[in-house]
């Protein structure tokens, strides 16, 4: 399991003008929470956490049940709630050049980013995942999903 990440994307551009930059990536993943930054990306966080709901289901047909009952059981304790948190920050609104004045500053900072991502997902048997995004910034906007993974 990593604890903490570091990384570099290397973009290169050629059009309009050619050019190559370096962009940092920090972060500290573990188990279940990621918490990640990029410069040019903002912050991000993940979470995955266990549902139970096999031995929901278990506990409502109050098992021992037969084979088949058992398999989906099994099956559903494989299931996940997996979540996302991206907000990527306006750093020139907390500086001397901002549009706002000094004690707005970091109410805009905090209330008005480049991006403002939420989402929330079910995952299962990490073969089928299904999902919704809510966005704010730069659009208001969501995206429902589904994703079915084939090994």
């Amino acid at each position: 399991m990593d604890i903490f990440q570091v990384g570099a994307f290397v973009e290169v551009v050629q059009l309009p003008e050619p050019s190559i930059r370096l962009i940092p990536r920090l972060g500290l993943q573990g188990r279940e929470v990621g918490l990640f930054w990029q410069w040019d990306r903002g912050f991000w966080s993940t979470f995955s956490l266990p549902l139970f709901l096999g031995q929901a289901l278990a506990f409502v047909l109050q098992c021992p049940c037969e084979a088949e009952t058992q398999a989906w059981v099994e099956a559903l304790d494989k299931s996940r709630l997996e979540g996302l948190l991206w907000w990527n920050p306006v750093w020139d609104y907390l500086g001397e050049n901002s549009p706002y004045l000094p004690e707005d500053r970091l109410g805009a900072w905090l209330q008005e980013p480049r991006k403002l991502l939420v989402g929330v997902a079910y995952s299962w048997n990490d073969r089928l995942r299904l999902g919704v995004d809510l966005s704010r910034a730069p659009v208001e906007a969501v995206r429902v999903y589904g994703q079915l993974y084939w090994r």
